[in-house]
């Protein structure tokens, strides 16, 4: 029976790391066309639970029966960061005539539980409005969705929604990179998720033909251990864009 579970073990470790493979081809988006909602997307309400190599979508806070789920955007570059993978629309799944709403979370699912993870993407805001909800992309830590989250933030920094600021926050904790950022340029994102000493960094921008660099901004977390248990992106009104090219890595040379 030993020699079983141990082969059983190895079995989901395989697994695991494979689906995380897939993920840092470019895999994350495959099948997505330009202008579409996903095809492969799950939609439901937070009380069901998880389902595995899909999208899943849960309402924080309904904003209507017609929202729909996240569109497929053009692809994104960065230079030296390899191919350009599609995008999703941020601000897609709102009627025009939402504002001011909570937003939905959007899951793709993996779960793993130690060692580090690196998680890179493109971002291209072109109006961050809402001061109240931000939208924030990372590793979600609860399998239905709903958080923990250990997320890149992106906030307002003026009401116009033509400024603002990038944050890393853990499980409540909230630190922010000290720089504002004008909208409709370019970032590449790199979140550091070590799960065995509980923190989470980021870089901005950092050159990827060299050395991983210090970080901008790094959070501690002094809770229990979790899982990571894949990648959320946090949709919201009063926001427009696109955030795309996923990437997740084992080391810091496997994100170009």
């Amino acid at each position: 029976m030993k020699i079983k579970a141990l082969v059983l073990s190895i079995l989901m470790m395989i697994i695991s790391f494979d689906l995380w493979a897939q993920l840092a081809k470019g895999d994350f988006m495959a099948g997505s066309v330009v202008g579409q909602t996903f095809e492969t997307l799950a939609f439901g309400s937070s009380s069901e639970g998880p389902v595995c190599e899909k999208w899943i979508s849960y309402w924080m806070d309904p904003p209507s029966k017609n929202a729909i789920p996240p569109i497929a955007g053009e692809p994104l570059s960065w230079t030296g960061y390899g191919e350009r993978g599609n995008s999703i629309v941020l601000g897609s799944g709102f009627p025009n005539d939402v504002k001011g709403r909570r937003g939905i979370s959007h899951v793709f699912t993996r779960p793993v539980s130690s060692g580090v993870l690196y998680l890179s993407f493109v971002i291209k805001p072109e109006l961050i409005a809402n001061r109240k909800y931000w939208p924030q992309v990372g590793f979600c830590t609860n399998m239905k969705g709903s958080g923990p989250h250990c997320c890149v933030c992106f906030f307002p920094q003026s009401g116009d929604g033509l400024t603002y600021n990038i944050g890393v926050r853990l499980v409540g904790a909230l630190m922010i990179v000290d720089t504002i950022y004008s909208v409709g340029q370019k970032h590449l994102i790199v979140m550091k998720y070590n799960l065995d000493k509980r923190n989470v960094s980021v870089f901005v921008d950092p050159d990827l033909a060299k050395p991983e660099p210090l970080p901008d901004e790094t959070v501690h977390y002094g809770v229990t251990a979790e899982k990571a248990c894949g990648i959320t992106v946090r949709d919201v009104s009063d926001v427009a864009g696109l955030v795309g090219n996923f990437r997740v890595a084992r080391a810091w040379e496997d994100i170009r």
